[in-house]
Formats: C-alpha cells, structure tokens, sequence
C-alpha cells in the first residue's frame, strides 16, 4: 500500500536494447542485434523489499514457477508464457491418469486446481482429452 501512497514510487532501470526504425526514406530498418540502439526503461518488483515490514523468499524452479512475459516474441514472450501453462498442464493432468493428445492445448484455471494434488483430486482416471480445453 505504501508504494502507492505519495512520492514513494519503483525507480527506473535502463536495458539498452537493439530496435528496428524507420529510415528518412520511410523504409524499416531492422535493428542489429549486436549493436543496441535504445534505452528501455523498467521496473522491477524487487526494488519494493527495502519498503517491506516482512519479507519472505522463496526459492523454485524457474521453468515451472516463473514464466514473464517481457518481450512480444521469442524468449520471455506470451508465446513461451502459454507453452509453459499448457506443459505444466498437461504434466498435472498425466499425474492423475489421464491423457493429453499430442499438440492439444489444454489449461487448468487456478479455480479448478492450484496445484497437481488438488487436480488429482478432481479428475477422473482414464480420461482422455484430445480437443483444446480449458478446466474450470
């Protein structure tokens, strides 16, 4: 609540990044990506744990627990975000003895299950499921 009281505010961190532009001619130029060419400007939520009363870190795996979505294509894009949902997914739904189709995108919502015992818990074993799905 503090950080959003007053002049108490995330600071900025610069990431010099390679961008595409437009030439004087209106043409796209693609960026080289060993030569950036502009400042991206970020925060970060850890600059919030000086302001903290209690703190609490927790450490796990970064594959299954943290997915970011920072840039638009490529690494840390909504693309590998949703590859990582429908993976952990389709691994919660296989522990409970159930199938998944290959290349079948199915989602479980937190409501139905926050974790791979509580989504064993909810299914049946032997089900197959082979049309994109979201569990709810």
């Amino acid at each position: 609540m503090r950080l959003t009281e007053g002049n108490c505010g995330l600071p900025f961190h610069t990431a010099h990044k390679p961008v595409g532009y437009l030439s004087v001619e209106g043409e796209l130029v693609e960026a080289d990506p060993k030569s950036p060419n502009a400042h991206k400007f970020e925060q970060f939520i850890f600059d919030a744990l000086p302001e903290a009363t209690v703190a609490l870190v927790v450490e796990a795996d970064r594959a299954r627990e943290f997915n970011p979505v920072k840039n638009a294509e490529g690494a840390d894009s909504p693309e590998t975000c949703r590859a990582a949902l429908k993976r952990i997914a389709a691994e919660w739904v296989t522990s409970a003895g159930c199938t998944v189709a290959e290349d079948t995108a199915l989602e479980i919502s937190p409501l139905f299950a926050a974790s791979a015992e509580e989504c064993q818990r909810r299914l049946t074993p032997g089900t197959a499921f082979q049309t994109p799905r979201i569990l709810q």
